[in-house]
């Protein structure tokens, strides 16, 4: 064996096992899975919704962000291995999936820290990482000091020296309104609020299937037809289908839905191609 260590080599840990240098791992998904534009707070978005949330506040200063929701806490298991999600476990569930490429996201826009709260009580931790820490196992996870909290927060602090950085972590009304449209959880950014699902519903005819929600609004020109695809409530990505007899818009929220591995796209497996077919049928 060569003592040149390749990038993927394993890790002696001790005697009789290797393991793979996960923060490697970490970083090689940090430069090869964040191409796109998708936000760290949709993605913490979509965590909260698979949590149960009811409602989702974010505040945004200059320096400092939180997003902040009600619902199911996450494990203390989670938070000993935040990056497991996205890393091959398979047993994990999706929201804990949407909250570890949330915190990956969150760490490529190089903030001083992002710290996680959650849970009530004697069993509320705080998980605290810095990008420097996905490589030097800086992670600090401590009892959380706060009485009576119950609510997940997830909060990212910048020093003045990368402001421009957290500027443009920003979330727009706008950004909020159109990925969100079929979140099931009201929303508010700083005082205002920005969706409420009674009355921000896209308007078509609606229904069921399978756990997932549909609203059918055909098109009046056209034979161009359009599905924009949601996960949990936030937007996923928008599909456009050609040559139909007649043009259509689509809103679908599946919970059900296979993503990719950075959570962009929905895998047209069979349970996709069978929620097209009733789409179809509605239409």
């Amino acid at each position: 064996m060569s003592e040149k260590e390749s990038p993927d080599d394993g890790v002696f840990v001790e005697a009789g096992g290797f393991r793979v240098d996960r923060r490697r791992a970490v970083r090689k998904l940090q430069r090869f899975q964040l191409p796109g534009t998708f936000g760290a707070s949709m993605l913490l978005i979509r965590a909260a919704v698979a949590s149960g949330a009811s409602h989702v506040r974010i505040a945004q200063q200059t320096l400092f962000n939180e997003v902040r929701f009600d619902g199911e806490p996450f494990p203390y298991r989670f938070l000993q291995d935040p990056y497991a999600p996205i890393l091959g476990d398979k047993e994990c569930h999706p929201r804990e999936r949407s909250l570890a490429l949330g915190l990956m996201h969150l760490l490529d826009y190089r903030p001083r820290t992002v710290t996680i709260r959650t849970g009530a009580n004697d069993e509320r931790y705080a998980l605290a990482v810095s990008p420097e820490g996905i490589d030097s196992a800086r992670e600090d996870l401590t009892k959380s000091e706060e009485d009576g909290e119950t609510d997940t927060a997830i909060q990212t602090e910048w020093s003045v020296e990368e402001r421009t950085r957290a500027l443009r972590s920003q979330l727009t009304r706008s950004a909020l309104r159109w990925n969100c449209a079929m979140c099931p959880a009201t929303i508010a950014l700083g005082d205002s609020l920005i969706h409420a699902p009674e009355d921000d519903f896209p308007r078509g005819e609606m229904f069921s299937w399978n756990g997932a929600r549909v609203v059918v609004d055909e098109a009046p020109v056209g034979t161009t037809g359009t599905l924009e695809l949601f996960h949990y409530g936030v937007k996923v990505q928008r599909l456009e289908v050609p040559y139909q007899e007649r043009g259509f818009h689509v809103w679908v929220d599946d919970p059900g839905f296979a993503l990719n591995a950075s959570l962009s796209a929905v895998v047209q497996d069979e349970r996709f191609k069978r929620l097209f077919r009733e789409i179809k049928k509605a239409m």
